[in-house]
């Protein structure tokens, strides 16, 4: 969902700055946990989403402008009861983190704020009552047990115990279950680490971004010539700033805009 002229502008900068780049099959935050992970990598990212992938540290930016950011360090010691939050995840780990984004909203729920009524307390009161492992059916079950919680459930469009689990196991499902790209463009599952399709001629093309990200079809010659340009060998031949970096078409992002 990334608009063109912030693909755009990632582009130049790789090209300009030798930064390593590439385009992830899907979703670029599965992917990112995953490198992670594999990697011992620290992510920087926008959104908490990579948590309920797997990840387990990263660097969430609340305000570039401010300089503001914050670490998630989950294997960082805490005392117990200090982050109730915390506690349940070093118990049932990356499922609690991805039952909290179905009550709290992300980018697979329906409704933006998740389960309408659930907020933080309400979802840790729920946790409490879950018996046994912790999946969604267990949440679901315990969600239903108390009138409280099961009439919001019912306000939210789920009246039964089934219809409740549905709908948190789809949003466990694609945490649990994303398909990426590894370093030779073969498809991976992230639950498996292994392979679920060979790379093909395009998906190299589309990891490499020679191809339109969004379309996987060859880019317009007008897009290409524009790519071709910003080559480091071709900006060194240019004179005019203008000419190098032709970033007066990208629309500037205000604040607002950049969080929404």
């Amino acid at each position: 969902n990334t608009p063109e002229y912030l693909a755009k502008a990632a582009l130049i900068a790789t090209h300009v700055l030798n930064i390593l780049c590439f385009i992830s099959k899907e979703e670029a935050d599965p992917h990112v946990a995953y490198v992670s992970l594999s990697k011992e990598l620290v992510a920087v990212t926008g959104d908490s989403d990579l948590l309920a992938y797997g990840a387990k540290k990263i660097i969430v930016v609340q305000s570039y402008a401010r300089g503001w950011y914050r670490l998630i360090d989950l294997d960082a010691d805490a005392e117990p009861g200090q982050y109730p939050l915390f506690d349940l995840y070093l118990e049932h780990k990356a499922i609690i983190f991805q039952l909290y984004a179905a009550r709290r909203g992300c980018d697979f729920t329906k409704h933006e704020r998740g389960i309408v009524g659930i907020g933080y307390e309400t979802f840790m009161d729920i946790a409490s009552r879950v018996d046994g492992e912790f999946n969604a059916n267990s949440f679901a079950v315990a969600m239903w047990s108390s009138d409280d919680t099961r009439q919001r459930a019912v306000q939210n469009g789920m009246e039964t115990p089934e219809k409740i689990r549905i709908y948190l196991q789809g949003i466990v499902d694609i945490y649990s279950n994303a398909n990426i790209y590894d370093e030779e463009s073969n498809t991976i599952s992230t639950a498996t680490g292994k392979v679920v399709e060979a790379a093909t001629a395009k998906s190299k093309q589309h990891m490499a971004g020679s191809i339109d990200t969004k379309t996987q079809l060859p880019h317009s010659t007008e897009r290409q010539d524009q790519m071709d340009k910003l080559i480091q060998k071709n900006l060194l031949r240019k004179t005019a700033a203008n000419e190098m970096l032709p970033m007066a078409s990208i629309p500037p992002l205000d604040r607002q805009q950049a969080w929404n």
